[in-house]
């Protein structure tokens, strides 16, 4: 396929439009035929590009845009003719066109469902709408309106900031000053401005993001310059703390909180709060544990006037919160957004048999990019809006304020790889005649070659690992709950051979476990150190894309005791380590990997292990690699601090490489190859320290507890259990480089593709 970068378009506006158009047009084919008296005619010419090869169908068509503009434009008449490459042919519209003043559009409609290779053609010499000239018929008609497109092409524009923070204010400023509301959500945390939203733009209002712990002087100064008549902030103190609450309302008249007592209560209480059962016809359903497709049909929902309602996906049925609130909006249909195991068919099923709705639709991919497309090629955009916003489908924060910005413009938000579009979208956005491309945040979240729309199999780079697992869904244990003990003997396996480095530049770990027996005890590769059941529930072997997994069920987890951990006391003999494992984790808490540590009071054994979502000191919703010296908490604070961050936030329902490494001076976390900065500084001991890097140079404990896997042990018994499932689980004496963990995921996520 021919694809041409950067073609600059002219005259095109800040509020250009989205996706999918295809609705309204009705082709009438067949030759131009000459107006009766009563009719009022345009005519002229098309010419093909020479550089488009072969034979082209095109439609040309004039349309009213009236008091609306393009948004609410109508189809006045149509005509279809076919040239070939560098010809030149005629056409003529004629019909009843009602004495207006219209806009003539030429696009070609190839034929078997094959992309276009001309782009659109407004009548005079521009690319879109906003640069057309309209066509005057007070006489009754109209000739030389003549149309010469060109070979298609994607124009592009950035929108981007110099953090999250940064491209939520140059998002914002597509709004006019003194908006109804304005909605303020943390940037730290997804979950509340998912349906916060939606919210927004139902009421013509903006969202914004906001540092949970403190007020940038640029979101500020944004908030003075929207100037809203109200202020809605989401979350709790826990998601927006207080003192940034009292210096918004500082900015501004009137302010109120809405939040709940976790991101399903939140999403409720907004959804209640600006939804009402008169407006509302269907209710869009979204996992509450991971953000894609409730960012995709954020667009979709705010200019529909829809409410987008996250649900614990997981749960077996509707739970009765839920079913209350979407009762209370008497919706005609609910939209349930991704496949199983997203949002569970139990919770679809009973929607309709409690009588909440009368019907449901699901609407899902494969993966989160091809749940964005479906989900724009089903709501497409009116037919003469060209431009969608482009975000990256690996994290949310950019996202956000532009699915607000996209809604309010009528346009929709496409979720791509950094480093490249997938091909099926690139083919949907030219099937939809979209050439205009908002890229949203720096080129650090979408590359330049992402940015110029190049597909990933058009020499885009090696695209990253689909997000979903290509192995059946994670399954959840179900046999009997039993305690099992800390074993007091070492059981015996036939040794296997010492596991193999991925590549040539990354060393063999001291220690891996591929979880290739049929059930616990797991042993490592090397035939010794094996992984017994020590959880209320059973550990299972599953199956993934590496080969053998481990499901961790939320309530089980692995051991191997203090006594007989050796070389795993890593702390014993150096003061460097590495734990890497692929996680898909499905649970909305605090979670352990795998590492040394033991949280007991009585029995302190800290001394290195992988976390994720550590609610405290910076490290929700990220990955998190915990190390100690003492064996003990951080001393003068009831719990450790001495942990780094990842500063990119993970996602659930997804495999990612979750990896931390220790050289004896910091500790690194890295998510899927990548160790972004994390300067959100902590303060330990009197030092103010960043989380990613994070400076810790009194070394590793020597005396480490038992060794786990799924969670730890705190006074209270077994906690922080972790719930989906692992592969890969690995460790070194030494600390990884940055080049080595990159190497790593760049070997392993292939399997993924």
């Amino acid at each position: 396929m021919v694809l041409v970068i950067f073609r600059r378009r002219r005259a095109r506006p800040v509020s250009s439009l989205a996706i999918g158009a295809l609705a309204v047009v009705a082709l009438v084919a067949g030759p131009a035929v000459q107006a009766s008296a009563d009719e009022q005619s345009i005519s002229g010419t098309i010419r093909t590009p020479a550089g488009a090869p072969g034979s082209h169908r095109y439609a040309v068509e004039a349309w009213s845009l009236g008091q609306g503009g393009p948004r609410t434009a109508v189809l006045l008449a149509s005509t279809e003719v076919t040239l070939g490459s560098g010809v030149t042919g005629g056409y003529t519209l004629t019909g009843d066109l009602g004495g207006s003043s219209p806009v003539v559009r030429v696009v070609e409609r190839p034929a078997d469902g094959r992309v276009p290779t001309v782009g659109d053609e407004f009548w005079k010499d521009s690319g879109s709408v906003a640069g057309a000239s309209t066509v005057d018929l007070r006489s009754g008609s109209a000739s030389g309106i003549d149309l010469s497109p060109s070979v298609y092409a994607f124009s592009s524009s950035r929108v981007a900031g110099t953090d999250r923070y940064g491209t939520s204010v140059a998002t914002t400023q597509a709004f006019e000053p003194g908006v109804p509301v304005l909605y303020i959500a943390s940037g730290a945390k997804w979950a509340d401005a998912l349906s916060a939203g939606p919210a927004a733009a139902v009421r013509g209002g903006a969202l914004l993001l906001t540092d949970p712990d403190r007020l940038t002087d640029a979101v500020s100064a944004e908030i003075r310059r929207l100037a809203p008549k109200k202020v809605i902030v989401v979350g709790s103190e826990l998601t927006v703390s207080g003192p940034v609450y009292q210096q918004i309302r500082g900015l501004v008249g009137e302010i109120t909180r809405i939040g709940g007592t976790d991101r399903y209560d939140t999403s409720r209480r907004l959804v209640a709060d600006a939804f009402g059962s008169d407006t509302t016809s269907e209710v869009f359903l979204a996992t509450g544990g991971n953000f894609p497709d409730a960012l995709s049909i954020a667009p979709v929902a705010g200019r529909t006037g829809q409410p987008v309602l996250l649900v614990d996906g997981a749960e077996d049925g509707l739970d009765e919160e839920t079913r209350e609130a979407v009762a209370s909006l008497s919706p005609s249909r609910a939209v349930v957004l991704g496949r199983t195991p997203s949002i569970s068919s139990g919770i679809e099923k009973q929607l309709v048999s409690s009588g909440v709705v009368p019907a449901t639709q699901r609407i899902g991919g494969a993966s989160r990019y091809e749940t964005s497309r479906l989900i724009n090629e089903a709501w497409p955009s009116a037919p003469l809006l060209d431009t969608t916003y482009l975000a990256s489908g690996e994290g949310f924060a950019d996202a956000l304020s532009g699915a607000t910005v996209a809604a309010a413009q009528g346009v929709s938000v496409s979720l791509s790889r950094p480093d490249c579009v997938p091909a099926a979208t690139v083919d949907s956005l030219r099937r939809a005649h979209i050439d205009s491309v908002k890229v949203l945040g720096s080129e650090l979240t979408l590359s330049r070659a992402a940015g110029r729309v190049t597909s990933c199999d058009d020499g885009g780079s090696t695209p990253s690992p689909t997000p979903v697992p290509t192995s059946s869904p994670v399954p959840t244990a179900t046999t009997t709950p039993t305690a099992a003990p800390t074993p007091t003997a070492t059981p015996t396996s036939t040794p296997r051979p010492t596991s193999t480095p991925p590549t040539a530049d990354v060393p063999a770990p001291m220690t891996e476990w591929d979880f290739s027996e049929s059930g616990a005890p797991y042993y490592s590769s090397a035939g010794d150190l094996p992984l017994s059941q020590a959880g209320k529930t059973q550990a299972t072997t599953t199956t993934t894309p590496w080969g053998s997994g481990v499901t961790m069920t939320g309530t089980s987890f692995l051991r191997v005791a203090a006594q007989d951990a050796g070389r795993l006391t890593v702390g014993a003999t150096g003061n460097a380590v590495t734990v890497a494992t692929w996680v898909y984790m499905t649970d909305n808490s605090t979670g352990f990997v795998a590492g040394a540590w033991n949280e007991n009071e009585t029995n302190h054994g800290r001394s290195y292990g992988l976390f994720y979502d550590l609610g405290l000191y910076g490290g929700d919703e990220r990955t998190n690699f915990h190390v100690s010296r003492t064996g003990g908490p951080t001393p003068g604070y009831p719990y450790s601090r001495d942990y780094s961050s990842s500063g990119d936030t993970f996602l659930r329902d997804t495999w990612q490489l979750h990896v931390g490494t220790y050289d004896g001076t910091r500790a690194v976390s890295y998510l899927d190859g990548t160790a972004v900065a994390y300067p959100r500084f902590v303060d330990n001991q009197g030092n103010t320290y960043a989380k990613n890097p994070y400076l810790f140079p009194d070394g590793l404990n020597p005396t480490a507890g038992d060794f786990t896997v799924g969670a730890v042990e705190l006074s209270s018994g077994p906690g922080n259990y972790a719930k989906g499932a692992f592969a890969k689980i690995r460790v070194w004496d030494s600390a990884l480089t940055a080049e080595q963990v990159r190497a790593l995921y760049t070997a392993e996520s292939s399997a993924l593709r």
